[in-house]
């Protein structure tokens, strides 16, 4: 994000609230910067009703006033009581020249970021991306929105041998 000379990204944020959209982009970019907790559930329709949930902890770094790295940690426990740890890294970029709030996933460390979904709102108040994250034979299509105690990240995952629904809740 741009930030005018002398100024500081939040002196532009301030300069621009009041459009509808740009509220809702703010509005999931305050939330994120002050989660705490992750919970996940993943739901495979292909090889049937199996169903995974997670919990864990959140750190968040702000990465000058327009980047939030998101770091995960948790465990995982499947429908038989198995489980194993989780961790993950996710970058949030907010673009308000562009009107959007950019997703990357950080498994190859942040100077080889791997490109989820720039999103946009929408006339229901979610953010929707821009287009799907195509990964090989794979379709990821992801919505975000906004909850009373956090925000959601929700993604139906289909291909040749997937039908998954992921959401990551952040509170």
């Amino acid at each position: 994000m741009y930030a005018p000379p002398g100024g500081t990204a939040e002196v532009l944020l301030r300069d621009i609230e009041g459009s509808t959209e740009i509220e809702s982009l703010l509005s999931v970019w305050r939330l994120l910067q002050s989660v705490h907790s992750v919970k996940l559930s993943i739901v495979d329709s292909s090889a049937g009703p199996t169903q995974l949930q997670g919990t864990g902890e959140v750190a968040t770094e702000a990465v000058g006033g327009s980047e939030l790295v998101i770091r995960e940690r948790g465990r995982w426990s499947g429908p038989r009581g198995d489980g194993s740890h989780f961790s993950d890294s996710l970058r949030w970029t907010l673009d308000t020249e562009a009107g959007l709030l950019r997703l990357e996933h950080l498994r190859h460390g942040p100077d080889e970021p791997v490109m989820l979904m720039e999103l946009v709102p929408d006339a229901q108040g979610l953010l929707i991306p821009l287009g799907p994250h195509l990964c090989g034979e794979d379709r990821y299509d992801g919505t975000i929105r906004v909850l009373d105690d956090g925000v959601e990240v929700s993604w139906k995952v289909t291909g040749p041998t997937k039908k998954l629904e992921i959401r990551r809740r952040y509170t």
